[in-house]
């Protein structure tokens, strides 16, 4: 399973890099205009930066361009809203280590004013290894304006064998400001899990 551990931390990357906003909710629907965000893990530390640039081109059409720093790696993605609550999500990370391809089908439904419910199936083909399949499900809860919580379960296989992550995050908007923190567990291999804070900016 090593394999594909290390393979889903790429997935990771391209999963994060295919959401709405680089921060901790899961995005779906498509608003035009354009953001910037600057992401880092801060555990494990490393040199790494990840800088996205989104475009959403209309109300149904969002493309984004990443860049990642000290591993020189490229995204380009976006998402498609097919309608309301439900989009097609796709990616791209190509550079000096595994090229990765990704494809996912994504869903929100609002519970309340206050909490929403997201799920995400995905399907990843990186190069060189065997392809994964992710089920993802995550709760959100609106702080008021000023920001949201989530809680969520990722599943990964890759037909033989499996590994579940947790998912705890945090945003908080200051104007046209979001700043968010993201941890990431392997309920089994503590040794993969990953903290990463970030800051987006819109225009």
């Amino acid at each position: 399973m090593k394999r594909t551990t290390v393979v889903f931390l790429a997935f990771i990357l391209v999963f994060a890099l295919g959401s709405a906003t680089e921060a901790s909710t899961i995005g779906v629907n498509v608003n035009p205009g354009y953001s910037v965000s600057v992401d880092k893990t801060l555990d494990p530390s490393d040199d790494a930066w990840t800088i996205t640039g989104n475009l959403g081109i209309n109300d149904r059409l969002m493309l984004k361009l990443g860049y990642t720093t000290d591993v020189d790696m490229f995204y380009f993605g976006g998402r498609y809203e097919l309608r309301n609550n439900l989009a097609l999500g796709f990616g791209v990370d190509f550079g000096d280590h595994t090229d990765v391809f990704s494809l996912d089908l994504r869903g929100k439904k609002n519970l309340s004013e206050r909490w929403d419910i997201v799920g995400v199936l995905a399907y990843t083909n990186p190069d060189g290894a065997d392809d994964l399949i992710s089920i993802l499900g995550q709760l959100e809860y609106k702080i008021g304006e000023i920001g949201a919580l989530n809680l969520g379960l990722d599943y990964v296989t890759d037909g033989d064998d499996s590994e579940t992550y947790y998912l705890v995050g945090a945003e908080f908007y200051i104007s046209k400001v979001c700043l968010y923190l993201d941890y990431t567990a392997n309920i089994d291999n503590s040794d993969d899990d990953k903290l990463t804070a970030g800051v987006e900016f819109k225009f």
